[in-house]
């Protein structure tokens, strides 16, 4: 298992089906994997070794802040990950990481899917690469 690298700046939502916002129990970077904290209601990092049995976990796209400011988490819908995905195929699953807030090409803990690598046309002859992530709730072999 490999976490993906991903470079906050270039991370953006292309479209955009379900989002939630709300505060932040840690301090997040754009593109980390979050979860909403079941007993708080602030958002948290993610990560496969405690599972994501909610519906409410997603991407975060929010610049960096501060612990307890407003982040909004892309729970359906298609994200940009800059280079992230570049080397992987077009359909590749895109799983949640043993590591809090990263997701990786291959399960952890837990084989918990959060999207797949889908192709994007743009005006240059070759696709982008971005992840579209699954509805609902990440599940063991989902």
């Amino acid at each position: 298992m490999t976490d993906l690298v991903i470079d906050a700046t270039k991370v953006s939502p292309l479209d955009t089906v379900e989002k939630h916002t709300g505060p932040s129990a840690v301090a997040l970077t754009q593109g980390q994997l979050c979860v909403q904290d079941a007993t708080t209601g602030k958002i948290k990092l993610a990560d496969a070794s405690v599972g994501l049995a909610v519906d409410n976990w997603g991407i975060n796209i929010t610049k960096p802040r501060f612990v307890g400011d407003a982040v909004t988490i892309v729970k359906a819908g298609r994200v940009a990950l800059g280079d992230a995905l570049g080397s992987l195929a077009f359909g590749a699953k895109i799983y949640a990481s043993d590591t809090a807030g990263a997701m990786a090409d291959a399960a952890g803990t837990q084989e918990l899917i959060v999207g797949e690598v889908e192709a994007v046309w743009g005006s240059g002859p070759t696709p982008d690469r971005v992840l579209r992530l699954v509805r609902g709730p990440i599940v063991p072999g989902a």
